[in-house]
């Protein structure tokens, strides 16, 4: 969630005892737009509604419900109440216009229009960016793209409309003219800490790392503590470099931001689901934690990405190795149960389970556990040696007998598989498997 105003914290106070306070008419602006920004098209009405109860006869206000009011597909009321306006030349009944235009099917030409203003700069190119802002999600992907692609191209030295054009292309997936628009904002002002987020999440899409690490760096000297650009620089460092250091240091900065706040800043996440973002953090320092051998952690955020999401196979084998390498046999066996409970027949996590099972001695538990694992793969030679040989460790020769013909007549070629079998026939004496394994 996005920060909000001042104004917009004492109208929801107020409202929850069922009174609506005095606000300036500025107040009732921003109040309305945290609303939009919730997608609480309704709800801003309201207030614009209340509003003008308080300033009758205040023009913007009127203007913005006429706004919401066309986002609303309530047209009729919005082109009554805009009457008195349509003449008036200044640019705010420009952009409606254009809004009416939009929902009306005419969003090339009426995006046409504006671009050439633009370039006649009749019209700034902030404006035009606020304009197509408004009405982002009636325009066509198609007519954004191509009207975006050309408005960066238009020489300025408005740092923030081009950072605006690049973040609403990134929105689009142009990763690359998103770039394009980014760099020339950032040659303007390279101070803008949310173009130097916008850059980073852009570069990281196209796996561009050098610069993606440029970006963070960058952004991280200006603000240390970005919440995004931490998340960013950790997830490479684990991705590129596996420099674990790097990526503990950075994901529990992102980490503790998530934590700590209730509310957050939408433009430190890469989608509207921080649960689903923390996550995925808690996942990748539970792996960075293991592999630098600081297993206690490792577990603690392997079954904090548990809590969030429950059944997930794969952080259960974590967990489960994170037990066997502490030696605790009983919870690393408890885990890969659980994980095979989500996924039957991994052949992996079978695998996990037969070695925790033999740490045990539970030996021929650990043969059963192999059988499920050859029947799903009757061919693979791993699984039938390691059966044969745990069975000889337990003196079940017929079971070994069995697991080491079944080799037999898969024609093994492995030289050290074929010199166990030799071994195991010339024990027993029988030279007919000895001539039969020569021969492959």
């Amino acid at each position: 969630m996005n920060k909000k105003s001042e104004a917009y914290y004492i109208y929801k106070a107020e409202q929850a005892k069922g009174v609506f306070p005095y606000f300036d008419s500025e107040e009732i602006e921003q109040i309305a737009y945290d609303l939009l920004d919730d997608q609480l098209s309704s709800e801003a009405l309201f207030v614009l509604e209340e509003g003008l109860k308080m300033h009758p006869n205040d023009e913007q206000i009127t203007k913005l419900k006429v706004l919401i009011l066309i986002h609303c597909q309530r047209i009729d009321e919005a082109r009554m109440l805009f009457a008195p306006f349509a003449s008036d030349g200044t640019f705010t009944t420009q952009a409606l216009l254009f809004a009416f235009d939009v929902v009306a099917g005419k969003s090339r030409s009426a995006l046409r229009q504006l671009l050439t203003k633009v370039r006649r700069n009749e019209i700034d190119l902030l404006d035009f960016v606020n304009v197509v802002d408004d009405m982002w999600m009636e325009i066509p992907d198609d007519a954004k793209i191509d009207y975006l692609v050309s408005a960066a191209k238009i020489p300025t030295d408005k740092a923030e409309a081009l950072a605006r054009i690049g973040a609403m292309l990134m929105d689009l997936h142009l990763y690359s003219d998103a770039i394009t628009a980014l760099d020339k904002s950032l040659d303007i002002d390279a101070y803008d800490i949310l173009t130097w987020q916008d850059l980073a999440r852009c570069t990281l899409e196209l796996y561009e790392i050098d610069k993606c690490k440029e970006a963070c760096d960058f952004g991280l000297a200006i603000d240390p503590k970005n919440p995004l650009l931490h998340f960013v620089k950790g997830y490479v460092a684990f991705a590129e470099d596996a420099d674990y250091k790097t990526t503990i240091e950075s994901l529990n900065v992102f980490k503790d931001y998530l934590e700590n706040n209730v509310e957050c800043d939408k433009s430190f996440l890469f989608s509207d689901n921080s649960e689903l973002q923390i996550a995925i953090t808690y996942d990748i320092l539970g792996k960075s934690y293991f592999r630098s051998d600081e297993i206690d952690k490792a577990i603690e955020m392997f079954e904090k990405f548990s809590a969030r999401v429950p059944n997930d196979h794969e952080a259960l084998f974590q967990i489960s190795m994170c037990y066997l390498d502490k030696g605790d046999l009983p919870k690393a066996l408890e885990s890969i149960d659980k994980a095979l409970s989500v996924k039957r027949r991994s052949t992996s996590y079978l695998a996990l389970k037969t070695s925790i099972l033999a740490s045990m001695h539970c030996f021929e538990e650990a043969i059963e556990t192999l059988d499920k694992m050859i029947k799903i793969k009757p061919t693979d030679k791993k699984f039938i040696l390691a059966k044969a040989e745990l069975a000889l460790g337990i003196r079940k020769f017929d079971i070994a007998d069995q697991a080491f013909r079944k080799l037999l007549s898969l024609k093994p070629r492995e030289s050290t598989t074929k010199s166990l079998m030799r071994q195991y026939f010339d024990s027993i004496g029988d030279t007919e498997a000895l001539n039969q394994l020569d021969n492959y």
